[in-house]
């Protein structure tokens, strides 16, 4: 959802989560390309794996809305945040 808000979309709207992924996304192919790349199992070190790459693309699209709406960046915010996770 934070690349839509990123690309100026309305997140969460009805249909977002059945329209994700498919010929009707409106996600580029370099995100629907991540997201393939993300899917894991149950395995913990492999949903760990997952996170550990989401965080780049997540700290880019935070940075990018702070941006867009105006309000400070806070890294230490983010890092904390995943902290908690891994």
């Amino acid at each position: 959802m934070a690349w839509y808000m990123e690309a100026g979309m309305q997140p969460n709207t009805f249909g977002d989560w059945a329209e994700l992924e498919g010929e009707r996304s409106r996600l580029q192919d370099w995100q629907l390309s991540l997201l393939k790349e993300w899917h894991s199992g149950g395995e913990p070190n492999e949903i760990l794996n997952v996170l550990k790459s989401i965080l780049t693309e997540f700290i880019k699209a935070h940075k990018g809305i702070c941006e867009k709406v105006g309000c400070e960046e806070d890294p230490e915010w983010v890092e904390k945040f995943f902290g908690m996770v891994l």
